[in-house]
């Protein structure tokens, strides 16, 4: 197994078509057909369903394409490194708040005092950006739930509280205005992260509580992309529990309702690395940065 033919499977995989993925890795469509079977025997498994009309993964092609993505993401990080050609380079993995919310703003302020310092940013859900800790795709990881894990050094970095969040139209006015209690919240279409969302898991959680079972909620949508959601919601197609960092600017402009529980529903997000790992004095200086200037 080489890169190149991790390459052309790549490109194969995300485009399900060789012509174009031949153009991308800037090869004949016979040499990178070539490359992919060659791929093929010495894995000694199927990875793509080929076709007159079109191209498909197997299900092993699903698994490998995961890990041929990490593995060219590690190539990329490693070359960096070594090149040097990035000045101070910080490879952070995040899930999808940090990633959209928490980091933009301090990343921006840190470049500001620290000209010389170059980040690259790997958005995944929490459990895969671990995973990237783990194996040295990236230097750090920023995530909302972290594994019971000796091989880490985890840090919690901030709390963000956990919200129900509607739309605007006269049917939630009117509902919020009598207080709805969380039966009848809940009895309104509820729109879903995907299962590895620390989100998600924390609203799991909250019905158990609650003893709202899952499967009597009316489902409108489930979806791995936040933006998406917060489109969803403020289109009027269902309520949905938020991170309050990932729906203030909505909030303030008067694009959705918010609903404060009762009770405390709050998560927390850390910092996570290897607890082998020797600090540069620039990966030091960014962590105390990131905990002094995150928002709480």
């Amino acid at each position: 197994m080489d890169m190149k033919q991790l390459r052309s499977f790549v490109e194969v995989a995300r485009l399900r078509q060789f012509t174009e993925a031949a153009n991308r890795v800037h090869l004949s469509q016979p040499a990178v057909s070539t490359q992919i079977r060659a791929l093929e025997r010495e894995l000694g498994v199927d990875l793509l369903e080929r076709t007159t009309k079109r191209v498909t993964l197997t299900e092993k092609g699903e698994l490998f394409y995961s890990y041929a993505l990490r593995m060219l993401e590690l190539e990329q990080t490693a070359l960096e490194k070594l090149s040097g050609s990035m000045g101070q380079m910080i490879t952070l993995g995040a899930s999808t708040i940090p990633s959209s919310y928490l980091l933009p703003p301090i990343l921006s302020g840190y470049r500001s005092e620290n000209a010389g310092c170059f980040f690259r940013v790997l958005q995944s859900d929490s459990h895969t950006a671990v995973s990237q800790v783990l194996d040295g795709t990236v230097d750090f990881s920023v995530v909302g739930e972290v594994p019971d894990n000796s091989a880490l050094t985890i840090r919690e970095i901030c709390r963000d509280q956990l919200l129900i969040v509607t739309p605007v139209n006269e049917h939630y006015m009117t509902l919020k205005h009598h207080t709805p209690s969380l039966q009848q919240l809940f009895q309104e279409p509820v729109i879903l992260r995907e299962s590895g969302s620390g989100t998600q898991k924390n609203f799991d959680r909250f019905l158990e509580r609650h003893h709202i079972h899952k499967e009597d909620l009316h489902v409108a949508a489930c979806a791995n992309d936040l933006e998406a959601i917060r489109k969803m919601i403020v289109s009027g197609m269902g309520i949905s529990m938020m991170s309050a960092c990932s729906v203030r600017d909505l909030a303030g402009s008067g694009q959705v309702l918010v609903y404060q529980m009762h009770e405390d529903i709050s998560r927390h997000f850390y910092i996570v690395w290897q607890k082998r790992r020797s600090l540069t004095d620039s990966e030091r200086n960014f962590i105390g940065y990131l905990e002094k200037n995150v928002p709480r």
